[in-house]
């Protein structure tokens, strides 16, 4: 939060959480988290294979106020200081 998302700041901790994926031996993809008007967009990592509670405590450990998680049929919003979450469905739409 309140950094610039290109700024060297933001690319250093993604460089950190690489690497800590590559030790752990955690499967991600890269992801990036926009704002549906598109004022704001950031590289992020979609990592596979964490519980709720691994995920809400890694994005707490990278200063995150919440994080996107997808079970299925549903994606959630997740903060990662509290049990805070909002659940929604999905359904995928061909163009």
């Amino acid at each position: 939060p309140n950094d610039d998302p290109a700024g060297p700041e933001s690319l250093a901790r993604l460089d950190v959480l690489d690497h800590l994926l590559h030790v752990h031996r955690l499967r991600w993809i890269p992801a990036v988290g926009a704002a549906f008007d598109g004022t704001h967009a950031e590289s992020s990592r979609a990592i596979f294979g964490l519980s709720d509670v691994e995920a809400r405590g890694l994005g707490r450990r990278f200063g995150q106020v919440a994080i996107f998680a997808w079970d299925g049929p549903r994606w959630s919003l997740l903060a990662c200081a509290s049990d805070r979450h909002e659940h929604r469905g999905w359904r995928w739409r061909p163009r």
